[in-house]
């Protein structure tokens, strides 16, 4: 990890880690649809993940005074969903990379 970025309950975009959560195994027989009645999905029909990405990589070489010294960039949600893939056979996605000044961006495009 090179940089953070979150996303507020707003989907307001922050320089900070204030969303980032730790995974807590759930325990044998928990309640899967505990919070499922007050859940609220997210309009994602701007898919602004790349911006906030490239944000983060400016806001990084500002305060680093140098360019990013990463050979992949990407960022966590994309890996959970690429380790998650034989299992969700729902949600339909394929990769998009780009090579730029020798470093590769992963993102993923829904299939809609």
């Amino acid at each position: 990890e090179i940089a953070y970025f979150s996303y507020d309950e707003n989907h307001d975009f922050h320089l900070d880690e204030r969303s980032l959560r730790y995974y807590y195994t759930p325990w044998i027989g928990a309640d899967l649809s505990k919070g499922f009645d007050t859940f609220q999905q997210l309009d994602d029909t701007n898919d602004d993940h790349l911006d906030s990405l490239l944000e983060t990589i400016i806001d990084l070489e500002r305060r680093t005074g140098s360019k990013c010294q990463a050979d992949v960039i990407t960022w966590r949600g994309m890996m959970t969903k690429i380790m998650a893939t034989p299992f969700d056979m729902f949600n339909g996605y394929a990769p998009a990379l780009s090579f730029y000044f020798s470093q590769l961006f992963m993102l993923l495009q829904a299939l809609r």
